[in-house]
């Protein structure tokens, strides 16, 4: 499948950059400071945060207090993200991703993250005001497939 491309370059030039502070928001996030994070939500009452710990928000200020109690309880010291899908139009993009984190063992800390830890992640953003602001993340736990690969069969 090919991404679409926006009938203006400047609207992938202009997500590109989104996307970049998107990610650096995420490891500040990761490090225990929410805020990059959340400035780059939008503020309408029909965005919805999904978290890997299951359940799921609805409107700014849940999803802004759940990601403001996740960022005490975590302290990755590496972040990153393999995209696997970026489809951008006008004023709408999506994102699928993997996202990884880690940290050195710590056996003087107690917490409820493991040292490391991938995510399965789909974001859809939105244009506001001219601005790119995130609407909608869903992030689940990634685990290898358990069992053989498909094998598809001709007549």
């Amino acid at each position: 499948m090919t991404p679409e491309v926006p009938r203006n370059s400047a609207t992938r030039t202009d997500f590109d950059e989104f996307l970049a502070r998107y990610h650096e928001a995420l490891k500040n996030q990761s490090q225990g400071d929410p805020a990059p994070l959340l400035s780059l939500w939008s503020r309408d009452d029909d965005v919805v945060f999904m978290a890997p710990m299951g359940g799921y928000q609805l409107g700014f200020e849940q999803v802004s207090g759940l990601l403001e109690a996740a960022a005490k309880g975590q302290r990755f010291d590496d972040r990153h993200a393999v995209n696997l899908l970026t489809i951008v139009n006008d004023d709408t993009a999506l994102t699928a991703e993997i996202e990884h984190m880690s940290r050195k063992p710590d056996p003087t800390t107690k917490s409820e993250f493991p040292d490391e830890l991938a995510l399965r992640v789909t974001t859809f953003y939105r244009r506001e005001k001219g601005e790119w602001r995130i609407v909608l993340r869903h992030a689940n736990i990634y685990e290898e497939l358990d069992f053989p690969l498909y094998t598809s069969h001709t007549a």
